[in-house]
């Protein structure tokens, strides 16, 4: 009867007594050995509508983080209260509109940054919404990302949102389903 054994890197079943599995994985060392060459490894790339899904996923606990912050820090809900009892009032509505409006884009962008950082160089590579869809977020040979890796990827996503979303679309247009802050990076998304 032959004995195999599964590769923990690839899910390929291999012969017993085999030492490296064809896409790098070596038994005796329980890694990817990076010095082997080997052929093109079939990878399954997370798409656009996929990795969208994640973020929206991930909006919403991070809204209830932010309206909790928001109410709990700050006087936000006086404000908010003075300008609803009198909305025509000009200074209550530019207290309520511009004052907070400019807190808020800047601590949820920080905090959002923040959040993708730690997740993305954590072991679970990926937020949690990405975690929740079974993708990672990986370096092109399917290895975890370290934090410097992912403050690059995530400073490069504010990039890619600002010329009119076009490096956050590339992901649906390149060959690897990489945006510009994944080619930046040297990075890519991959289903699990």
């Amino acid at each position: 009867m032959n004995e195999s054994k599964k590769c923990p890197n690839c899910k390929l079943i291999n012969p017993e007594e085999a030492v490296l599995c064809d896409c790098g994985y070596n038994f005796e060392l329980n890694k990817v050995d990076r010095n082997r060459n080997v052929g093109p490894i079939k990878t399954n790339y997370a798409g656009f509508f996929l990795r969208v899904l994640a973020y929206f996923i991930d909006v919403i606990p991070m809204m209830i983080i932010l309206i909790l912050f928001f109410l709990i820090f700050t006087d936000i809900k006086d404000v908010f209260i003075k300008y609803l009892d009198n909305p025509h009032d000009l200074q209550a509505r530019q207290d309520f509109l511009y004052n907070y409006q400019n807190k808020i884009r800047n601590i949820s962008t920080l905090l959002w940054i923040v959040y993708s950082i730690i997740f993305e160089a954590s072991p679970l590579q990926g937020t949690l919404g990405k975690a929740l869809l079974k993708i990672k977020v990986s370096n092109i040979d399917g290895s975890r990302i370290t934090i410097g890796k992912a403050v690059i990827r995530n400073i490069f996503k504010l990039v890619s949102g600002f010329i009119v979303f076009i490096g956050l679309i590339m992901v649906a247009i390149t060959k690897n389903k990489q945006g510009l802050h994944d080619i930046v990076a040297k990075t890519v998304v991959l289903k699990k």
